[in-house]
C-alpha cells in the first residue's frame, strides 16, 4: 500500500468534519436571530423570518439519495463546505444594503440547505468508512466536536462582533467582520479536508430518479414497520417540544431590554451565556 492510499486514522477527520457541521447550523438557528436584533429588527421580524428555516435539516432526506448518483461523499462534503463559506462572506456582505433583512434571509436559507446537504455527506463518509465498532468509539468525539462548532459560532462570533462594537464600529460593520471570521474557518476547514477527509464508499450507485425514488419508498416502508413506531415518536417530539420552543425567542429574550421583560444582556454577555452552555446532542439528527 502506498503512502498516498493509506487510510487517514479517525483522529485526523472525525472531529474536523464535526467541527465543521457544528457551525454553519449554529450561524442559522443561533446566531441569525442575534444579529437581526442587534441590528434593530423586531421580535416579529425575526420570528417571521427565520423561525421556518431550520425545516432544511428535517428535508434533507428527499435530496440526499439523488447525491449518490454524482460523485463521492468527498467531493460533495468539500463542495458544501466552501458553499457555506461564500454564503457566510455573501450574508455578510449583505449586511450594507438598503434591502439587508430580505438578502440576509435569502443567503440563510441557501446556507441552511447547504449545510443540511453537508450533514448527510459527512455522515455518510463517516458510516461507510468506519466499522461498526470504530462508529461507536467515536460517537462521542463526534457529538463533542459537533457542540465545539457551536460555541464557535455562538460564542466566538458572536463575542467578536460585541468587542468591535465597544471599540467603536458600527453595529453593521461589526457583523460583517465576525461573519466573515465564520466564513473564513469554514474555508479552511473545506481546504483540510481535501487532504485529510476519506472518500467513503457506497455499495450501489442509483442510476436514476426511478432508483432514487424506489430506494426512498423502501426506506420509508421500513420506518413505518418499525416496532413501537408510535411511542417512538411521541418520545421524539416530547423531548425535542421545549428546545424548539427556545431555539428563535431565547436570543430574543436574552438581548431584550429590562423594561421590555427581556435580560438586557449584551452581546459579550450573551456570547460567554451561550459558550458555557452545555448541549448533550446535535439537533440536526433528530
Amino acid at each position: 500500500m502506498t503512502r498516498a492510499s493509506r487510510p487517514k486514522p479517525p483522529a485526523a477527520w472525525v472531529p474536523s468534519s464535526y467541527l465543521a457541521e457544528g457551525i454553519p447550523f449554529a450561524l442559522v438557528i443561533w446566531v441569525a436571530g442575534t444579529m437581526f436584533k442587534d441590528l434593530g429588527y423586531s421580535d416579529a421580524e425575526i420570528t417571521l423570518g427565520t423561525a421556518s428555516i431550520g425545516i432544511a435539516w428535517s428535508l434533507k432526506p428527499l435530496w440526499a439519495p439523488f447525491l449518490e448518483m454524482y460523485r463521492t461523499k468527498k467531493f460533495w462534503v468539500l463542495a458544501t463546505e466552501l458553499v457555506i463559506a461564500a454564503l457566510v462572506g455573501a450574508v455578510a456582505l449583505a449586511l450594507h444594503s438598503p434591502h439587508r433583512f430580505r438578502l440576509a434571509l435569502v443567503g440563510l436559507w441557501a446556507l441552511a440547505f447547504a449545510s443540511a446537504t453537508q450533514d448527510v455527506c459527512v455522515d455518510g463518509v463517516y458510516i461507510t468508512t468506519l466499522d461498526e465498532k470504530k462508529q461507536a468509539g467515536w460517537i462521542g468525539v463526534q457529538g463533542m466536536f459537533w457542540n465545539g462548532g457551536r460555541i464557535f459560532a455562538t460564542a466566538a462570533v458572536v463575542w467578536v462582533a460585541g468587542a468591535l462594537k465597544d471599540r467603536g464600529h458600527e453595529a453593521t460593520t461589526a457583523w460583517t467582520y465576525a461573519l466573515a471570521m465564520g466564513g473564513a474557518a469554514m474555508a479552511l476547514l473545506g481546504l483540510y479536508h481535501l487532504f485529510m477527509l476519506p472518500t467513503g464508499s457506497l455499495t450501489e450507485h442509483p442510476q436514476s430518479a426511478r432508483d432514487v425514488a424506489r430506494t426512498f419508498a423502501e426506506a420509508v416502508r421500513a420506518f413505518f414497520e418499525k416496532k413501537a413506531l408510535l411511542g417512538m415518536l411521541v418520545f421524539v417530539f416530547l423531548y425535542r417540544i421545549g428546545e424548539g420552543f427556545l431555539l428563535v425567542e431565547a436570543p430574543l429574550f436574552m438581548q431584550a431590554p429590562l423594561r421590555a421583560g427581556g435580560l438586557g444582556m449584551t452581546l459579550g454577555q450573551k456570547a460567554f451565556v451561550d459558550g458555557t452552555a452545555i448541549s448533550t446532542s446535535r439537533p440536526s439528527d433528530v
